[in-house]
Protein backbone atom coordinates (compact mmCIF):
# COMPACT_ATOMS: atom_id res chain seq x y z
CA UNK A 1 0.00 0.00 0.00
CA UNK A 2 1.26 3.60 -1.29
CA UNK A 3 1.21 6.16 1.62
CA UNK A 4 0.91 9.51 0.60
CA UNK A 5 2.24 12.51 3.45
CA UNK A 6 0.45 15.76 3.21
CA UNK A 7 1.67 18.65 4.49
CA UNK A 8 -0.11 20.78 7.04
CA UNK A 9 -0.74 23.20 4.81
CA UNK A 10 -1.91 20.89 1.89
CA UNK A 11 -4.20 19.19 4.49
CA UNK A 12 -5.30 22.67 5.75
CA UNK A 13 -6.05 23.51 1.49
CA UNK A 14 -8.04 20.45 1.42
CA UNK A 15 -10.61 21.12 4.05
CA UNK A 16 -11.13 24.62 2.87
CA UNK A 17 -11.92 23.10 -0.82
CA UNK A 18 -14.02 20.42 0.61
CA UNK A 19 -15.44 22.81 2.59
CA UNK A 20 -17.07 24.49 0.00
CA UNK A 21 -18.16 21.83 -2.24
CA UNK A 22 -21.81 21.03 -1.59
CA UNK A 23 -22.62 19.63 -4.28
CA UNK A 24 -24.43 20.03 -7.72
CA UNK A 25 -26.84 23.39 -7.36
CA UNK A 26 -28.81 23.37 -10.57
CA UNK A 27 -31.52 21.24 -11.43
CA UNK A 28 -29.73 19.41 -14.16
CA UNK A 29 -26.92 19.03 -11.75
CA UNK A 30 -28.83 17.31 -9.44
CA UNK A 31 -30.30 15.20 -12.30
CA UNK A 32 -26.88 14.19 -13.36
CA UNK A 33 -25.80 13.19 -10.03
CA UNK A 34 -28.71 11.50 -8.94
CA UNK A 35 -28.15 9.32 -11.85
CA UNK A 36 -24.74 8.25 -10.72
CA UNK A 37 -26.07 4.98 -8.74
CA UNK A 38 -27.91 3.44 -11.61
CA UNK A 39 -24.89 0.97 -12.43
CA UNK A 40 -27.10 -2.10 -11.82
CA UNK A 41 -30.17 -3.66 -12.70
CA UNK A 42 -31.48 -2.97 -9.40
CA UNK A 43 -32.03 0.54 -9.56
CA UNK A 44 -33.52 0.13 -13.39
CA UNK A 45 -37.04 1.30 -12.24
CA UNK A 46 -36.42 4.98 -12.81
CA UNK A 47 -33.24 4.86 -14.99
CA UNK A 48 -35.46 2.92 -17.71
CA UNK A 49 -37.83 5.47 -18.56
CA UNK A 50 -36.62 8.31 -20.91
CA UNK A 51 -37.03 12.13 -19.94
CA UNK A 52 -40.06 12.18 -23.20
CA UNK A 53 -41.80 8.80 -21.59
CA UNK A 54 -44.12 9.06 -19.26
CA UNK A 55 -43.16 7.92 -15.69
CA UNK A 56 -46.89 7.67 -14.30
CA UNK A 57 -47.44 4.95 -17.11
CA UNK A 58 -44.22 3.35 -16.08
CA UNK A 59 -45.42 3.55 -12.18
CA UNK A 60 -49.00 1.89 -13.23
CA UNK A 61 -47.30 -1.12 -15.15
CA UNK A 62 -45.27 -1.45 -12.27
CA UNK A 63 -48.35 -1.28 -9.42
CA UNK A 64 -50.19 -4.27 -12.41
CA UNK A 65 -47.21 -6.57 -11.57
CA UNK A 66 -47.03 -5.62 -8.08
CA UNK A 67 -50.78 -6.93 -7.95
CA UNK A 68 -50.22 -9.73 -10.15
CA UNK A 69 -47.35 -11.37 -8.78
CA UNK A 70 -47.76 -10.00 -5.09
CA UNK A 71 -44.15 -9.91 -4.06
CA UNK A 72 -43.57 -11.60 -0.46
CA UNK A 73 -40.45 -9.56 0.08
CA UNK A 74 -37.72 -7.75 -1.50
CA UNK A 75 -35.94 -10.50 -3.29
CA UNK A 76 -39.62 -10.77 -5.17
CA UNK A 77 -39.78 -7.25 -5.42
CA UNK A 78 -36.09 -6.63 -7.29
CA UNK A 79 -37.79 -9.55 -9.31
CA UNK A 80 -41.04 -7.25 -10.17
CA UNK A 81 -38.97 -3.94 -10.87
CA UNK A 82 -36.84 -6.08 -13.52
CA UNK A 83 -39.50 -7.22 -15.04
CA UNK A 84 -41.70 -3.58 -15.42
CA UNK A 85 -38.59 -2.84 -17.08
CA UNK A 86 -38.32 -5.44 -19.33
CA UNK A 87 -41.60 -4.74 -20.20
CA UNK A 88 -41.23 -1.11 -20.69
CA UNK A 89 -38.07 -1.20 -22.68
CA UNK A 90 -40.30 -4.07 -24.98
CA UNK A 91 -43.12 -1.76 -25.67
CA UNK A 92 -40.72 1.34 -26.66
CA UNK A 93 -39.00 -1.22 -28.98
CA UNK A 94 -42.14 -2.05 -30.70
CA UNK A 95 -43.14 1.28 -30.81
CA UNK A 96 -39.67 2.48 -32.64
CA UNK A 97 -40.44 -0.50 -35.28
CA UNK A 98 -43.25 1.08 -35.80
CA UNK A 99 -41.98 4.27 -36.61
CA UNK A 100 -39.10 3.20 -38.44
CA UNK A 101 -41.42 1.03 -40.71
CA UNK A 102 -43.75 4.13 -41.31
CA UNK A 103 -40.92 6.31 -42.58
CA UNK A 104 -38.69 3.50 -43.79
CA UNK A 105 -35.67 3.65 -41.93
CA UNK A 106 -32.45 1.57 -42.69
CA UNK A 107 -32.36 -1.81 -42.68
CA UNK A 108 -29.84 -2.07 -40.24
CA UNK A 109 -31.61 0.06 -37.19
CA UNK A 110 -34.41 -2.23 -37.46
CA UNK A 111 -32.21 -5.77 -37.26
CA UNK A 112 -30.98 -3.86 -34.25
CA UNK A 113 -34.04 -3.44 -32.98
CA UNK A 114 -34.97 -7.09 -33.62
CA UNK A 115 -31.88 -8.14 -31.90
CA UNK A 116 -32.58 -6.36 -28.57
CA UNK A 117 -36.61 -7.50 -28.67
CA UNK A 118 -35.41 -11.04 -28.53
CA UNK A 119 -32.86 -10.34 -26.39
CA UNK A 120 -35.01 -8.35 -23.98
CA UNK A 121 -37.98 -11.36 -24.30
CA UNK A 122 -35.35 -13.72 -23.54
CA UNK A 123 -34.43 -12.15 -20.26
CA UNK A 124 -37.93 -11.22 -19.37
CA UNK A 125 -38.87 -15.24 -19.65
CA UNK A 126 -35.26 -15.65 -17.24
CA UNK A 127 -36.64 -13.08 -14.67
CA UNK A 128 -40.19 -15.03 -14.41
CA UNK A 129 -38.06 -18.53 -14.22
CA UNK A 130 -35.87 -16.71 -11.63
CA UNK A 131 -39.08 -15.93 -9.97
CA UNK A 132 -40.86 -19.06 -10.19
CA UNK A 133 -37.79 -20.80 -8.65
CA UNK A 134 -37.10 -17.96 -5.73
CA UNK A 135 -41.15 -19.19 -4.59
CA UNK A 136 -39.85 -22.61 -5.04
CA UNK A 137 -36.88 -22.83 -3.20
CA UNK A 138 -37.37 -20.26 -0.85
CA UNK A 139 -41.41 -20.58 0.23
CA UNK A 140 -42.39 -18.05 2.74
CA UNK A 141 -44.45 -19.59 5.79
CA UNK A 142 -48.21 -18.79 5.11
CA UNK A 143 -49.38 -16.31 7.10
CA UNK A 144 -51.12 -17.94 10.44
CA UNK A 145 -54.37 -16.93 10.72
CA UNK A 146 -54.90 -14.18 13.39
CA UNK A 147 -57.15 -14.99 16.57
CA UNK A 148 -60.87 -12.34 15.96
CA UNK A 149 -61.36 -11.22 19.38
CA UNK A 150 -65.18 -11.21 19.95
CA UNK A 151 -67.29 -8.40 20.84
CA UNK A 152 -68.69 -8.39 24.40
CA UNK A 153 -71.98 -9.90 24.59
CA UNK A 154 -74.89 -7.75 25.30
CA UNK A 155 -76.93 -9.96 27.67
CA UNK A 156 -80.14 -7.78 26.51
CA UNK A 157 -79.92 -9.07 23.33
CA UNK A 158 -80.77 -12.09 22.49
CA UNK A 159 -78.48 -14.53 20.07
CA UNK A 160 -79.29 -16.23 16.75
CA UNK A 161 -78.80 -19.69 16.89
CA UNK A 162 -77.80 -19.71 13.06
CA UNK A 163 -77.35 -17.39 10.16
CA UNK A 164 -80.40 -15.99 9.26
CA UNK A 165 -82.62 -17.40 11.76
CA UNK A 166 -84.32 -15.45 14.45
CA UNK A 167 -82.83 -15.02 17.65
CA UNK A 168 -83.70 -17.10 20.50
CA UNK A 169 -85.60 -15.25 22.92
CA UNK A 170 -85.18 -16.00 26.71
CA UNK A 171 -88.29 -17.37 28.23
CA UNK A 172 -89.13 -14.99 31.15
CA UNK A 173 -88.74 -16.72 34.58
CA UNK A 174 -91.21 -17.38 36.71
CA UNK A 175 -91.93 -15.35 39.72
Amino acid sequence: MLLIRLTHKQLEAARRNGARSCGPKTPEGKARSAMNGFKHGRYVKLACVLRSENKDAFDDLLQSLIRRFQPADEAELNLILDLASIDWRLARIVAAESRILDVKIDVQTTAFLAARERQLTFQRQAVLNQLRQLRRDWPLPAPQPQPVESEPVDPEIPAATEPGEPPVTARPEAA
